[in-house]
């Protein structure tokens, strides 16, 4: 005589086993989009990272300009150098930032001009402007720090030159 015996099978293990794979799947699509969003991001701060030193770098520039174009003997090279301001980008075809519509700003500094005497220790600022009676300035360097800043980077550039009376 045969019987029928239909044995009972159980699918918890094959419900176990989706539920784990769905689970990883789901958490590494969250992971996934969790980097992609924060390189989306990071690549838009690029654009505002190489403003903000090309803003430092234009400080820099000034700073260096001013140093080197100024009469010593008339104006207060210390506070006349230290200065700030914004570097723009022209707009729709304007010839210049006349009309400040036609420009957008992209970034600000502010530079820091000192003098030094010792050049292995810039930390011995003295005045840029030599006293009336020196026939020969003591400065052997200057030094120039410029904060180059956007609304989401910053940079900050350092730059020291020796002076022919440094060697």
């Amino acid at each position: 005589m045969q019987t029928n015996v239909i044995k009972k099978k159980d699918g918890q293990t094959l419900i176990l086993s989706r539920v784990l794979i769905g689970g990883a799947l789901l958490s590494a699509s969250a992971i996934a989009g969790f980097v992609l969003f924060f390189q989306i991001r990071q690549a838009g701060d690029a654009e505002s990272s190489t403003a903000a030193f090309y803003a430092a770098d234009t400080g820099m520039e000034s700073a260096i300009y001013c140093y080197y174009r100024q009469n010593f003997s008339t104006e207060n090279i210390d506070a006349f150098c230290d200065t700030s301001g914004d570097t723009q980008k022209l707009i729709g075809g304007a010839g210049s930032c006349i009309n400040p519509s036609d420009c957008k700003n992209l970034g600000h500094f502010d530079v820091k001009l000192s003098c030094f005497t010792d050049p292995a220790n810039k930390t011995s600022v003295i005045s840029c402007m030599p006293a009336a009676n020196e026939l020969v300035s003591p400065v052997k360097g200057i030094y120039i720090i410029s904060d180059g800043s956007t609304t989401r980077a910053q940079r900050v550039l350092d730059y020291t030159i020796i002076t022919a009376s440094g060697n």
